[in-house]
């Protein structure tokens, strides 16, 4: 994660996507609302850990420059909140409570734009399906589904695209932006 963003410059573009298992754990520095960090499970985590939120933030958005834009996608269960960006969106456009603790936003703001797209809230769990033989993420298949039909859509219309081709599922897509001027 972090060779991402080391060398990002003014006018430069990034995503990452992760599709795999997720976690919530024990917060331990009382930047989250409901108690618990989200965190990544990767392969290796049975010798290097999980990567929680708090982590992926100082990778990821901390050193990110102005101008740069960070667009993440993560397809994995107790995802909402990811990359603690602190402004979650409805979509019906309007701004939801913020799932870091008000003390913690001024840290966990960003010169940068970033958008987080999460395959389900911080308490829900996400789907693994098998879509023409192959398995994937409800998630991903929904977001490459809905830029597919629409390749040019606004934030709102991509978050209800994706919440509608995954409404069978026990998960809601969720949409957090930060900065985007």
């Amino acid at each position: 994660m972090r060779w991402l963003a080391r060398d990002a410059q003014k006018h430069d573009t990034l995503f990452f996507h992760y599709s795999g298992h997720g976690k919530l754990v024990k917060d331990k520095n009382g930047d989250e609302i409901d108690g618990y960090d989200q965190a990544l499970v990767p392969l290796d985590h049975r010798t290097a850990g999980t990567i929680i939120d708090d982590d992926i933030h100082d990778a990821m958005v901390k050193p990110l420059p102005i101008g740069c834009k960070l667009t993440v996608l993560c397809d994995s269960c107790h995802s909402g909140s990811i990359l603690d960006v602190p402004y979650a969106y409805s979509s019906r456009g309007r701004l939801k409570d913020s799932p870091v603790t008000h003390k913690w936003h001024e840290y966990k703001s960003s010169t940068a734009d970033v958008v987080s797209w999460s395959s389900c809230k911080d308490c829900q769990t996400s789907a693994d399906i098998h879509k023409h033989g192959f398995p994937t993420g409800a998630m991903s298949y929904a977001f490459i589904t809905a830029l597919d039909r629409n390749p040019q859509p606004s934030y709102r219309e991509l978050l209800r695209s994706t919440r509608a081709l995954t409404k069978e599922y026990s998960q809601k897509p969720q949409l957090s932006i930060f900065r985007m001027a």
